[in-house]
């Protein structure tokens, strides 16, 4: 079950509304093998008890306290709790975070290389390393290996933070959780090829929309050229950036 609901969880997800409750691949994959491992160190039958499931999130998961009190509430000393149960309960108080600020959003902008198409797989690692959501002995497991393309799984990538992140934003204005989907959602109904990056030709109702008549030089050009450092296609991360501008009208916003 658990390597099913993993596959699952790696599907293309096109169709996919990320305005709904849902898990990021990511989540999937850390949560199916942290049961696979406690359940190994138990009977291993495939269900953990009560106060296996306890001691997870106790020792191992370190989840938000009202989230982690919410689950175990949710069930019984007695239960025999399956990898379905498992992920269902966590989805349904599953952690909202702090969202992400201006720095933060600039720093996945460094992370994904759009001429190259890939991570920096030891930057990343450092993102999951501030994110402090395992301990130690289940560390291992934040290396997840890249199961779609590198513009999509950015998309995911920033929900999976923002909702895992517990840095103060001190004084500075940011995105909550529920912003990141919204506007992650809004960006892929410009990307007409569902292929995770907007091209200059996409970029142009954008333009049309949101910028004034300053900003429409050349169809929008010049801000196209802002916001994606004058590379050929905005990414998700871009697009929250200028979004981040749209909203807060910070002329530090402008700066890339």
């Amino acid at each position: 079950m658990p390597e099913f609901l993993i596959a699952l969880g790696n599907l293309d997800k096109d169709t996919d509304d990320l305005r709904d409750s849902s898990f990021t691949t990511y989540e999937v994959r850390l949560f199916m093998r942290m049961f696979n491992i406690k359940d190994q160190k138990g009977v291993h039958d495939g269900f953990l008890t009560y106060a296996e499931l306890v001691n997870l999130f106790d020792v191992d998961l370190y989840l938000e306290p009202d989230v982690k009190k919410n689950i175990k509430n949710e069930l019984n000393s007695g239960d025999s709790i399956n990898a379905l149960k498992f992920l269902t309960t966590i989805l349904k108080h599953k952690s909202k975070g702090n969202g992400l600020d201006k720095t933060q959003i600039m720093k996945v902008i460094r992370l994904y290389k759009p001429i190259s198409g890939y991570f920096d797989d030891s930057y990343q690692q450092e993102f999951y390393n501030k994110l402090n959501i395992v301990s130690k002995d289940y560390k291992k497991l934040l290396e997840f290996e890249h199961v779609q393309p590198p513009a999509l799984e950015l998309q995911e990538f920033l929900v999976f933070w923002a909702e895992y992140n517990t840095e103060d934003h001190g004084n500075s204005r940011f995105f909550s959780s529920s912003d990141v989907r919204d506007f992650i959602y809004e960006f892929n109904l410009y990307d007409r090829k569902s292929d995770g990056v907007i091209t200059f030709e996409e970029f142009k109702p954008i333009a049309r929309t949101y910028f004034n008549e300053d900003y429409k030089c050349c169809f929008g050009k010049t801000v196209f050229d802002q916001y994606t450092g004058n590379q050929p296609e905005m990414n998700a991360a871009m697009f929250l950036n200028m979004k981040y501008y749209l909203v807060f009208n910070g002329q530090d916003a402008m700066k890339m």
